[in-house]
């Protein structure tokens, strides 16, 4: 699968620089064409908080083709279940990315989260930086998930000093 054939694809290369919400949209329609997206990490062999952590706001359905207020998340395994948050979640091996249906029981969350002002100070300096080669080292910190027994085996979503 290539960039050049998907109707949309995501950038995953970064360390440094990463989404919170990287994009919305809603009235998407597609006119003799497929539905295909792509998470690519243009840098290759390793994934990246970008990449784990990559999202769109998909308001109305019309993006994904669910037709209900959707996240589209990370299908890469190392973000463990948080874009599979139940069994309504739409995995797509191609992209791979998480539709995650909205609804009332379900919304967003934000995390702040304040970290050792001298080791953050490394970003993009001498870790997580932004698709280097040798690529900076971004090691996980910790890890946050969902609660419930669904997560219980589940790492977790790595959190790195960005």
């Amino acid at each position: 699968l290539s960039a050049v054939f998907s109707f949309i694809s995501f950038l995953a290369h970064s360390d440094q620089f990463v989404p919170e919400i990287m994009q919305g949209t809603r009235n998407i329609s597609y006119e003799k064409c497929g539905r295909r997206f792509y998470l690519r990490n243009y840098r290759g062999d390793f994934t990246t908080v970008s990449g784990r952590t990559q999202n769109w706001i998909d308001a109305d359905g019309t993006a994904s083709g669910l037709n209900v207020p959707t996240i589209i998340g990370s299908g890469y395994s190392e973000a463990g279940l948080w874009w599979a948050a139940g069994d309504e979640t739409v995995h797509d091996d191609q992209g791979p990315l998480e539709f995650v249906p909205q609804f009332k029981e379900r919304g967003l969350a934000h995390i702040h989260v304040d970290w050792d002002v001298a080791y953050n100070s490394q970003v993009g300096q001498s870790a997580c930086g932004n698709g280097e080669r040798p690529a900076y080292p971004c090691p996980a910190l910790g890890y946050i998930k969902h609660k419930g027994a669904r997560f219980a085996g589940d790492l977790g979503l790595p959190v790195t000093a960005n």
